[in-house]
């Protein structure tokens, strides 16, 4: 792959990104006051000089927030022990590939400076990714980020811990802007966005009978304990006078006199949610996501004995019996889920990471009360680590465990053979609030000889929680 300043200046009109206009200097669209144009002093705008900073009045202050957002956020989202811990944004990553930039001769005088002072040609590096800060399907719609890292660039540097560093970065997205045009308006966005928030809580409240004002009580609490709160709600920039402008609202929606307090269905709301299973703690998740780590055997081969025509029946936790084909084991026992595979379609990795080609998958994840909601997100949970999972066909209406619940047919490549696997996922609500699922796996081509012990197994799974 080649790049010149021919493609540089193509991606910086109107039509690219408005970054790498402004670190090029070059884009003939960018505005005066970039471009060092002496028409701007005439009309009285300060003349800008290239190499120079105007940083903004209480620009640190604001970056320190802005930091301390982001770290805030980081190290509650990757505790101790919660590795590796990802990039806050731009986290998903195409690929990187190894580049060259030529600069040619012809570069407009006006634009020779720095890196296209003169005609060079420089290995670089590029990474292509998404915007958003978790790894989520292409599909979704999202900004793309093309980061360049140029190297062997001679000169100082303008950050002070890269001053010597013989290298320099290029930041591309596929917008015409970036949201924020400095630090004063990126921290004004995040505190009105905020605000934004508490006004439609309060509305939410009101509409559905209830008094905000314990909306209010809630940030006075929190105020008088010394303002920071929970850990939950210190990623969240305080916009200000939060209890009065909450008050204020309640009142021009006349919602002031709705009941406030333990009425019958926050009672009732509380209750349900103490029957509900635990969440799970970032250390689980993290240790569920190691589980589906790659296991390193791809393209490995696997000869098991089919489903037996007679079934055992296990008890993996007080309330649940589970029955499987009488030669499949119970091979692994990890938080609140339990994998039955037969002699040889289990592996473990090196890195800790497992994967079976043949069996079932049964567990308890934590609900919502809404089946099919709960569904997708466990399917987006499954997706993150497997990134070749597709559904196939239309999720359908099927018993399980006695009770009404939802399959869905998945196909996949396994990550011990490197061949196409089916794999059917069905769930169903408990009484408790959690979500009970049957994952099974087979190769694609033993379909068919799977197929009806996986719908006999999540059928006549026993659970006794009414």
């Amino acid at each position: 792959m080649r790049i010149t300043v021919k493609t540089f200046r193509l991606l910086t009109t109107c039509g690219g990104p408005a970054l790498c206009g402004l670190l090029l200097m070059s884009c003939a669209d960018a505005p005066p006051d970039f471009r060092a144009d002496p028409v701007s002093e005439q009309a009285g705008t300060p003349r800008l000089e290239l190499g120079k900073e105007y940083p903004l009045p209480d620009e640190a202050a604001h970056i320190k927030e802005i930091s301390d957002l982001f770290t805030g956020m980081s190290e509650r989202k990757y505790p101790p022990g919660v590795r590796p811990m990802r990039r806050d944004a731009h986290t998903k990553a195409h690929g990187c590939v190894k580049a060259e930039l030529t600069v040619p001769p012809q570069v407009p005088e006006r634009a020779r400076v720095g890196l296209f002072k003169a005609a060079s040609t420089h290995p670089a590096w590029i990474r292509y990714s998404n915007a958003f800060s978790s790894i989520d399907s292409d599909g979704k719609i999202d900004v793309r980020g093309m980061a360049i890292k140029v190297m062997g660039v001679e000169g100082e540097k303008l950050l002070e811990a890269e001053k010597l560093e013989q290298t320099q970065d290029f930041l591309l997205i596929n917008t015409n802007v970036f949201f924020s045009p400095n630090t004063s308006e990126y921290v004004k966005f995040s505190r009105e966005y905020e605000s934004q928030a508490d006004i439609l809580g309060v509305q939410l409240m009101a509409r559905a009978g209830y008094n905000p004002q314990s909306m209010a009580n809630m940030f006075r609490t929190l105020a008088s304990q010394g303002g920071g709160g929970p850990e939950w709600l210190s990623d969240h920039p305080n916009p200000g006078n939060r209890e009065q402008r909450i008050l204020q609202e309640s009142k021009l929606l006349n919602a002031t006199g709705n009941p406030s307090g333990n009425t019958p269905e926050f009672q009732r709301a509380q209750a349900r949610l103490k029957g509900m299973s635990p969440a799970l703690t970032a250390k689980e998740i993290q240790q569920q996501t190691q589980r589906r780590q790659p296991t390193g055997t791809s393209g490995r081969a696997v000869n098991v004995a089919p489903p037996s025509g007679s079934y055992r029946t296990y008890q993996p936790s007080n309330g649940m019996r589970v029955a499987v084909p009488a030669n499949w084991d119970p091979v692994q026992s990890a938080g609140n889920a339990v994998t039955y595979a037969p002699q040889g379609a289990y592996f473990s990795g090196d890195n800790g990471g497992s994967a079976f080609t043949h069996g079932v998958e049964v567990g308890v994840a934590q609900g919502t009360g809404d089946l099919q909601r709960d569904t997708n997100s466990l399917l987006r949970n499954f997706a993150q680590s497997n990134p070749d999972l597709q559904q196939s066909g239309r999720a359908r209406n099927e018993s399980v465990a006695g009770r009404s619940g939802i399959t869905v047919d998945l196909a996949n490549v396994s990550e011990v053979t490197g061949q196409a696997e089916y794999i059917s996922l069905s769930t169903t609500e408990l009484r408790n609030g959690g979500l009970l699922y049957v994952i099974g796996v087979a190769p694609r081509t033993e379909a068919g000889t799977y197929q009806d012990a996986f719908r006999r197994i999540r059928q006549n799974i026993q659970v006794a929680d009414r």
